[in-house]
């Protein structure tokens, strides 16, 4: 019997296909410094941007609200003109919701009769807390002379608004 040649061994095709395989591998490794390098940059702004928020002594959610004080002086301006419907529009949702605003302006003009129309009013910040501000206002009236009361204001519907005062004095 003629002796026929021997097939063709699978080890030459397997180290032909394995060169292919290691240059895939190659080509997507390649490509992960740039994807570790990106993600590495996005971490660091992201935590420069904390270190920035921390160091100017803020939270990072204060930073997106505007300041209370234009509606602490908002109250002062409705006290010293008696306004006290405009003084009502400036209360808290919770603060509308325990009288009506005919109820407000006659407790307002009941404090002018006993204590004196508002000669002077000045309003002083000390103390923000993300959505939430302390206040100290400071009011001359006529008959009563100057007193100071606190007060705090909360960040709802959009703007400050008064949420606890001092009766006695504003």
């Amino acid at each position: 019997m003629p002796r026929s040649s021997p097939s063709p061994s699978p080890a030459p095709a397997a180290e032909t296909t394995a060169p292919a395989a290691r240059s895939r591998a190659v080509r997507v490794l390649s490509g992960f410094p740039v994807v570790l390098g990106f993600l590495a940059g996005m971490a660091v702004c992201a935590l420069g941007m904390v270190a920035l928020a921390l160091l100017r002594g803020q939270p990072l959610q204060e930073a997106r609200l505007p300041s209370p004080q234009p509606a602490a002086d908002a109250v002062c301006a409705a006290v010293i003109h008696q306004d006290y419907t405009a003084l009502y529009g400036l209360l808290a949702s919770g603060q509308q919701a325990a009288g009506t605003q005919a109820q407000f302006v006659a407790s307002q003009r009941q404090l002018d009769v006993a204590a004196g129309r508002a000669t002077s009013c000045a309003a002083s910040i000390t103390l923000v807390d993300g959505a939430q501000a302390s206040v100290t206002f400071s009011v001359t009236r006529a008959a009563g002379g100057a007193m100071t009361g606190s007060g705090h204001l909360v960040y709802e519907g959009g703007g400050w608004r008064l949420d606890v005062y001092d009766a006695r004095v504003v």
